[in-house]
């Protein structure tokens, strides 16, 4: 009786052995073996996007000209940011004045180089995001460039050196924002 046992319990041994090498669950009786109860891969895709769409950055909140005094040069009050942006769709990109009543920084000018300044409302720049969609572009002097080859560095100066108002009293912290207008080239889509 000992031999049959011990004989029966190394055939379930070898049975349990065999079901386990064929890569699969036994379950029940050999009819109903499960095998590769799991599986799984990872599925990847691009997905074009169906509507256009155009981003912004700038690295600044805020520039400080410091103390200024009309009259005096105006590269005294000299500025650099950096700018970029990316989408689908070209755009041109405007900046302006939130308060356009304001005597003072009406007088802000706009320059990717030091030698062609255009005032605020009239400085444009354009960005061919179509060229590197969905990946940071800057400007340059030459164009627009892909953000991994340049810094995209701009200029803005306060020049108040014709400036003849009376300015009665110091004035502390004066303020205006400049929001940069996205408009975009609707002919640089296709189709």
């Amino acid at each position: 009786m000992k031999n049959v046992i011990l004989a029966f319990y190394f055939f379930i041994v070898f049975m349990v052995a065999v079901s386990a090498s064929t890569n699969g669950t036994f379950i029940g009786n050999q009819t109903n073996t499960i095998t590769n109860s799991s599986a799984e891969f990872d599925v990847v895709a691009d997905i074009t996007a169906t509507q256009y769409w155009a981003e912004v950055w700038l690295n600044t909140t805020e520039i400080d000209f410091g103390a200024v005094t009309p009259g005096k040069d105006s590269d005294l009050y000299r500025q650099k940011y950096k700018i970029r942006a990316r989408g689908n769709v070209n755009v041109n990109i405007i900046p302006t004045l939130v308060n356009s009543d304001d005597k003072i920084f009406s007088n802000l000018y706009f320059s990717r180089t030091f030698s062609s300044w255009k005032k605020i409302g009239e400085y444009e720049m354009t960005f061919n995001l179509t060229k590197n969609e969905g990946h940071w572009s800057v400007l340059e002097s030459g164009g627009i460039e892909n953000m991994t080859s340049s810094n995209g560095a701009q200029s803005v100066k306060l020049d108040l050196s014709n400036y003849n108002e009376v300015i009665p009293f110091t004035i502390e912290n004066y303020r205006n924002s400049v929001k940069f207008v996205i408009v975009p080239d609707w002919s640089s889509i296709s189709g």
